[in-house]
């Protein structure tokens, strides 16, 4: 086990370094990405991280079969941690120059100017405390490697299945865009294109059929008005009100 102290914080440093001169053209091994946020982390299979500048929110454990790699998708790497321990797992550098920091004080941060939990960028930077109001601690996050496609409205946000699914807007979120669910379409909420009709049908004059729909066929465009009429029911042989009874309302067009 690793403490904080300054001196088994280098101890750790120059091993790895020492051990990249012995190994300083070890082949990149295909690894998963390694867990990064949790009160404890643990490794249990081959692991990575994938930036530069990246790091752990949490104490990890490398445990029998688990390897986390230094500088294996990234060269120079540098790698930030609160404490390490080994259970009989191990630590293999893959590059010179690439090290890790032991610290208890400097966290990751990253960038989230709407509060939404969805970073705008993958970076992490760590330090004390956050480099401007719009970075959030990368453990608050909902993911570190899936970002926002527009970082300054809150409702548009990614859709991965297990967050609210972003809800219609009738208002773009602020650059002209209706996208809301970050999946790089504008889906309309009331996508049918029918327009209202009333006809006559069988078996008497006065027997009517409605089909609900816009005054004009044809969809709004996002975030434009337009009238819906509707029928509660089709009428009967024995009583009917005709085409006057239909209620007619204005929708304004929402996307996502």
């Amino acid at each position: 086990m690793y403490t904080n102290s300054s001196a088994k914080r280098y101890l750790l440093v120059g091993t790895l370094f020492f051990f990249s001169l012995l190994f300083p053209f070890s082949a990149s091994a295909t690894t998963t990405t390694c867990p990064t946020i949790g009160s404890t982390i643990s490794i249990t299979s081959d692991c990575d991280l994938p930036l530069a500048t990246d790091g752990f929110d949490g104490p990890v454990t490398i445990n029998t079969g688990g390897v986390f790699r230094i500088g294996n998708s990234v060269s120079n790497q540098t790698v930030y941690l609160p404490k390490i321990t080994l259970n009989g797992g191990s630590i293999i550098t893959n590059a010179v120059g690439s090290k890790i920091v032991i610290s208890s004080t400097l966290t990751g941060w990253m960038l989230d100017a709407d509060s939404d939990k969805w970073p705008s960028t993958t970076e992490k930077r760590f330090q004390a405390s956050a480099p401007t109001a719009s970075w959030k601690r990368a453990n608050t996050m909902i993911s570190t490697t899936t970002v926002d496609c527009y970082d300054s409205n809150a409702a548009a946000r990614p859709n991965n299945g297990t967050t609210p699914t972003p809800a219609f807007q009738t208002a773009a979120r602020g650059d002209t865009s209706f996208d809301y669910n970050c999946d790089g379409s504008q889906t309309q909420q009331y996508s049918t294109t029918t327009a209202y009709s009333c006809v006559a049908s069988s078996c008497a004059a006065h027997y009517y059929v409605h089909t609900d729909g816009w005054a004009t066929a044809g969809a709004p465009a996002c975030g434009v008005a337009k009238n819906w009429s509707s029928f509660a029911t089709n009428g009967s042989c024995a009583a009917d009100t005709g085409c006057a009874g239909q209620t007619t309302v204005s929708r304004t067009q929402g996307c996502r």
